[in-house]
């Protein structure tokens, strides 16, 4: 069995793998280790927790359906590097010089057009 609590949300905050190992299972207020009714009362108990798939660029948090009880991770975008906003920001400031070189030789060509011959 595993061990889970979870927030109003259905966000799993704790797992606990070995909830009934005498050495590392998870004690009660006396320091003896918590029965199943105790475990219950605060959080479930499960057979298994699915595997997570990896997705490129996503972080993955694991929660439960509260009605259902069922398990299922919720995906949210890596935020981006400090490193990785200054790499965008250096890319959109080359475009735009670029574009401006661009205009600026559209217009010396066009006013070189615009001279008499």
């Amino acid at each position: 069995m595993i061990y889970i609590e979870y927030n109003a949300d259905g966000m799993v905050s704790t797992q606990h793998f070995m909830p009934f190992d005498k050495f590392n299972g998870i004690k009660n207020a006396d320091g003896n280790i918590s029965t199943e009714a105790e475990l219950n009362a605060k959080g479930l108990l499960v057979e298994s927790i699915p595997q997570m798939k990896i997705e490129e660029g996503k972080n993955g948090a694991l929660y439960i359906n509260i009605s259902t009880k069922e398990l299922f991770y919720k995906f949210t975008d890596v935020p981006k590097t400090e490193v990785e906003i200054l790499r965008d920001q250096i890319a959109l400031m080359n475009a735009r010089v670029n574009q401006k070189e661009i205009d600026d030789q559209t217009f010396q060509d066009y006013t070189l057009s615009k001279l008499p011959q």
